[in-house]
């Protein structure tokens, strides 16, 4: 312990602080809302991949909670998408992530990406289905607040990639849908297909080869 207490104090004269100066400029910068609708159509995109886990939630609510939970998620959703640009800009920082290709070959309204907008419903519907669960089964929903502050702490910086949300958003869906009775083991092949072609592809990407 003294000795890592001592490196982080070289570190940090060396730095002028705790932080390495390049990122102070690049995190100082602003706090970016494409950071949130960015994690947050991820989560739309992939809650797609467990959908057939989660398929048991369908007979958790009657109609008229799923109502509700659309209109919420809607008016969340709507205006989030709108005071936001979400085209494809690397400038901005708006790159690095499936959501931005898709931006950028899907209509737009402006600067403001169709797919995107209903990629963020989705995730929105998405995690308020999670607490809404949750509430009705009366348990803490821990993977939603986890994943919601994770979300916002992400915010601090302009950098609205792909790689900073993506385990994250696994891990919370996979804790979910892991409390939901399973009819059929098969069900959960399709989150773990995806999960092991997103790990070959970031060591591939790592060796250079991607």
């Amino acid at each position: 312990m003294p000795a890592a207490i001592v490196l982080l104090a070289a570190w940090a004269i060396n730095w002028g602080g705790l932080v390495p100066p390049e990122f102070r400029r690049i995190n100082g910068t602003s706090y970016s809302g494409a950071v949130i609708v960015q994690a947050l159509a991820l989560t739309g995109l992939y809650a797609f991949a467990f959908a057939l886990p989660a398929s048991a939630l369908a007979g958790a609510f009657d109609l008229k909670t799923w109502r509700r939970i659309a209109i919420v998620s809607l008016a969340l959703a709507f205006p989030l998408w709108l005071a936001i640009p979400t085209n494809f800009d690397k400038a901005n920082g708006r790159w690095g992530s499936a959501i931005w290709t898709l931006a950028a070959h899907s209509p737009h309204l402006g600067a403001h990406s169709i797919v995107v907008l209903l990629l963020t419903f989705v995730g929105v519907f998405a995690l308020a289905a999670i607490l809404v669960h949750s509430h009705q089964r009366n348990y803490f929903p821990a993977e939603f607040l986890l994943l919601t502050f994770y979300f916002v702490g992400c915010a601090a910086q302009p950098l609205a990639w792909q790689r900073y949300v993506e385990p994250h958003i696994f891990l919370t869906l996979g804790v979910f849908t892991a409390r939901l009775p399973k009819s059929k083991p098969w069900f959960d092949a399709v989150p773990v297909g995806l999960a092991v072609a997103s790990a070959a592809l970031t060591v591939l990407h790592t060796a250079g080869r991607f």
